[in-house]
């Protein structure tokens, strides 16, 4: 056989798999189970984390999948409380949630390291979200914790800041200083071991003890703040960033599977990466928004190098004491710390990066 012919018959051969294979995918397609997901949602529908972060998903997954794939979203309470959203969307109730790791206490011991105050000196999205899925990754009892679910993305967002009526400019100053707190562990233990003495109460009575005087500052995420409308009270910020919320977006596995292979590929692409970047920016807006808003006369402190690395220091026997009861479980708690300390190193030129070009993230 010539040579000529060869290729002549290689290139029809060719023509005829890529036109088989085009035949197919669109049958398939065409033959696509439509799906409606039920979306748990735990905001409201007028909050930015829905509008500008998760509703653009969405429809962007509609659009791209032509409208075989759907939503109809129930917020807050409306279909369960989000305390029960994991479960719901294990058991089929719902496909899709944004839950929080918080909700359920002892159900995500390993992921838990991500909550630990200032593992993160700067704990933006951009950082947080690829050291999480980096671990998730590479520890095999970490994916383990998320078993029951088709797992989309993890997330870290919502770190708190320290807002005051008088500049707050190094650690040293928050000893002896009366801090309005969340009824939170967490939240006590770092204010106390900063030399601070946390004032517990639920964040929507911070208002009134700040302005009747109880409390000289207050430690709380932007969002809180805003809506709680502290700015009125408090003109001076210490950017501490610290103990972020963990959250994670989750999918029903039988609803996942039942979506064509097309489909999921567009699901997990936009839920995923979309997701992250998404959201990324939904809290950078939201923190630009007050900043530039009702704050934007406001004083901003950043913690310098020496102040971080003090603050890490004094957050270490918070560490030890979760390395301990990891360990007593059995699981790989001190590797899991050790490898998210080498990871948030190796992410920290994304923050830089993002700091400089997209305003300071977190």
């Amino acid at each position: 056989m010539g040579r000529k012919k060869l290729l002549r018959k290689v290139g029809v051969i060719c023509l005829t798999l890529v036109v088989v294979s085009f035949i197919t995918l669109q049958a398939g397609v065409a033959t696509a189970k439509s799906v409606d997901l039920k979306i748990l949602m735990p905001t409201g529908p007028k909050a930015g984390y829905w509008e500008h972060c998760f509703k653009p998903l969405f429809d962007k997954i509609k659009e791209l999948t032509e409208g075989r794939v759907t939503y109809t979203v129930y917020f807050q309470n409306q279909l369960c409380s989000p305390v029960e959203y994991a479960d719901a969307v294990r058991a089929g109730i719902a496909d899709f949630a944004w839950a929080i790791q918080g909700y359920t206490p002892g159900k995500f011991p390993l992921s838990t390291v991500m909550e630990l105050p200032f593992l993160i000196p700067t704990p933006t999205v951009s950082i947080g979200g690829p050291v999480f899925r980096d671990l998730y990754e590479e520890f095999p009892e970490i994916r383990a914790e998320y078993k029951d679910w088709k797992l989309m993305w993890l997330q870290l967002h919502m770190a708190a800041d320290i807002h005051s009526a008088k500049p707050i400019t190094s650690i040293d100053q928050l000893k002896g200083m009366k801090i309005l707190t969340q009824p939170s562990e967490s939240k006590i233990e770092l204010m106390k071991l900063l030399g601070a003495t946390p004032i517990n109460m639920d964040i929507s009575d911070f208002y009134t003890a700040l302005s009747r005087g109880m409390a000289d500052a207050a430690f709380m995420a932007w969002g809180a703040y805003e809506a709680t409308r502290m700015y009125e009270l408090t003109s001076c910020h210490y950017l501490i960033a610290a103990l972020p919320v963990t959250c994670y977006y989750i999918m029903n596995k039988d609803t996942f599977n039942s979506l064509s292979p097309q489909d999921q590929k567009i699901v997990e692409t936009v839920l995923g990466l979309g997701g992250w970047a998404a959201m990324r920016d939904t809290l950078a807006w939201s923190r630009w928004r007050v900043i530039n808003g009702p704050c934007k006369d406001d004083k901003y402190f950043e913690p310098s190098p020496e102040d971080i690395a003090k603050a890490r220091e004094l957050a270490k026997p918070v560490w030890e004491k979760w390395v301990k009861q990891g360990e007593a479980k059995g699981l790989p708690a001190r590797k899991v710390l050790n490898r998210a300390i080498e990871l948030v190193e190796k992410y920290k030129l994304v923050y830089e990066f993002e700091k400089k070009n997209l305003y300071c993230m977190r």
